[in-house]
């Protein structure tokens, strides 16, 4: 029988570029492509960085919502706190920013992953851009309720309650809750701050968003 070997190198290189949840963690190279290109040709000096999955991305007006200081959308839809890992060092080090936003965690949750994994890939970003990036203020986004999603409240609650205290143990590290301002009396999702997918959200919804972050600018 014929056997066929794998060089180790390249073994690794092919298990270290999926998640544990058998993702590829490449399949936003384009789009990063896009974001670095974006990033160099902009030059900001040390500008407030805003990272993260869609909600991030969708952001059109963060620019004008915070023009107090040089702002930096680097926001790649559907991405996890993994890839945001994955691609830390070419995405978020060289901005050289001096306070990062990070909205992570709610794709996560709807793809099935378990809190305590997200977090281990949360302390893992942070390990990293500690290291690359020390003494730079990081402010944890929480998960957000949206009409969608709502089936997985009490996932994102606990997760939003392990991002709170963990950030409470780090001087370095801030949590913002955008959880409750985004609920009607009734204590669900506000209809009228989403646009028609009942995930993302409209112009309302990121105003809301404005005035909750501006404190922590």
């Amino acid at each position: 029988m014929q056997r066929y070997y794998v060089p180790l190198t390249l073994a690794l290189a092919l298990c270290f570029s999926f998640t544990a949840e058998g993702q590829d963690a490449r399949r936003f190279d384009a789009e990063i492509g896009h974001l670095i290109q974006k990033r160099d040709s902009l030059q900001l000096a040390n500008p407030i960085l805003f990272v993260g999955s869609s909600t991030i991305r969708m952001w059109q007006g963060l620019s004008e919502d915070f023009s107090e200081a040089p702002v930096l959308n680097m926001g790649f839809g559907g991405s996890q706190m993994s890839d945001l890992l994955y691609y830390a060092e070419s995405l978020v080090v060289p901005v050289r920013p001096r306070k990062i936003f990070i909205y992570e965690g709610d794709n996560d949750i709807a793809a099935g992953k378990k809190t305590c994994r997200i977090m281990k890939d949360t302390r893992r970003l942070l390990r990293l851009l500690g290291r690359e990036l020390p003494g730079v203020p990081i402010v944890l986004i929480s998960a957000k309720p949206s009409p969608s999603r709502w089936a997985f409240q009490k996932k994102y609650e606990k997760f939003n309650q392990r991002l709170d205290r963990l950030c409470r143990r780090r001087p370095e590290l801030a949590f913002a809750n955008t959880w409750n301002i985004m609920l009607d009396e009734a204590g669900r999702p506000r209809a009228d701050i989403f646009i028609e997918d009942q995930l993302h959200m409209n112009r309302k919804g990121y105003e809301l968003w404005a005035e909750a972050l501006r404190p922590f600018l």
